[in-house]
């Protein structure tokens, strides 16, 4: 157990960063492995469920990273579908999404349900540069299966939008400028971790952190202002929860001002009455 009370300032911020933001949560008093199994146990029985009805597949894709982890990735596809749906999830989370899957297979999509290390059951352990590197590389992984970014539809949630933000930075810098992902639709997207949140304050006190003395290092993590101004896409959509607790609805209206400054199909949808966790099959949002 890690003493809070002593060590640095900067040995206490990489604590609270881990605890906060690059481990899959605990929840209910189970803990996050279990939860990560059940998830996928839950997946599979909704994909032997309802993919026969759709004479579609699923299986479970690798791929090796620059830094040698084998990292695992969820891919369901139909005969027929054409396009590529990539789903990144969110802090804490996994990529067991099958009923958002099953949903996007009816509107003609491949899926991939992507992850990162020490997540989904990855190995290693996350932090945000090589939870970057490992987006982009799974992103390129599944484009070699024969689709161009005109094919590739893009989908992030929460710290999920982040990674994108910056993988597809990444990625454009060495594409030609005529090249643009299809879509971009970004749920529940934060900004960045400075603007005094509710949840980023009241994490920061309980790890014993004074939230002006860790500012600078809050501003080198998970800042994605120079990313958004660089990335496109044909249509980009930010959906958020006006009641969202954890990101405050000004971060998407920010981030929409940084996109327009090289796309012009820009689209904002603040839905009334919705939390952070808010349905994108509900407002059938694809």
């Amino acid at each position: 157990m890690v003493d809070l009370k002593s060590g640095s300032i900067e040995d206490k911020f990489k604590i609270w960063v881990d605890e906060f933001l690059h481990v899959p949560v605990a929840f209910n008093a189970k803990s996050a492995q279990e939860i990560i199994k059940a998830d996928i146990l839950e997946s599979k029985q909704i994909f032997n469920r309802e993919l026969p009805k759709r004479k579609a597949t699923e299986s479970m894709m690798s791929l090796n990273t620059k830094d040698g982890l084998e990292l695992k990735y969820w891919y369901v596809q139909k005969a027929g579908n054409l396009k590529v749906k990539i789903l990144v999830h969110g802090s804490g989370s996994n990529f067991a999404k099958a009923e958002r899957a099953v949903r996007l297979l009816d509107h003609g999509f491949n899926v991939a349900m992507i992850s990162y290390r020490g997540h989904s059951g990855n190995p290693g352990k996350a932090c945000q540069k090589k939870i970057i590197s490992d987006v982009k590389e799974t992103i390129q992984d599944v484009m070699n299966m024969g689709f161009k970014m005109e094919d590739v539809y893009l989908e992030g949630s929460s710290l999920g939008t982040a990674c994108l933000a910056h993988a597809l930075s990444r990625i454009y810098q060495i594409s030609s400028p005529h090249d643009q992902f299809a879509s971009l639709i970004l749920k529940a997207a934060p900004l960045n971790l400075v603007e005094k949140d509710k949840d980023t304050l009241e994490s920061l006190k309980a790890h014993g952190l004074d939230y002006e003395k860790v500012l600078p290092l809050l501003k080198k993590l998970w800042n994605q202002e120079e990313a958004y101004v660089t990335i496109r896409a044909k249509e980009i959509v930010l959906v958020h929860g006006a009641c969202d607790d954890l990101v405050p609805v000004e971060h998407p209206s920010k981030i929409k001002i940084l996109l327009e400054r090289k796309n012009s199909n820009v689209v904002l949808r603040i839905i009334e009455g919705e939390g952070h966790m808010l349905s994108l099959n509900q407002y059938e949002i694809y």
